[in-house]
């Protein structure tokens, strides 16, 4: 269940396409917010070869991050009201 690691070596292409799906999964989030989480985890299994308990456990940084910035803007935006 993604406990080995397996160190698949990525080319820069495939470095280059996961950067750019997280970027627009990113993007897909912030607007819909549906299945984005699954979406990336699937990206970081494919593209960057992370185990799936990687990829669960980078998703859940990012998903606190955004949600922080999320709150950071509201809490802003509702200031100004």
């Amino acid at each position: 269940m993604g406990q080995a690691s397996h160190d698949v070596p990525t080319s820069r292409i495939g470095v280059i396409v996961g950067y750019a799906a997280t970027f627009l999964l990113a993007i897909y989030g912030d607007f819909f917010s549906g299945g984005y989480v699954t979406m990336l985890t699937a990206a970081f299994v494919l593209l960057f070869g992370m185990t799936f308990l990687q990829a669960v456990g980078t998703t859940k940084v990012i998903n606190v991050f955004s949600s922080g910035v999320a709150i950071l803007v509201f809490v802003w935006v509702v200031s100004w009201i």
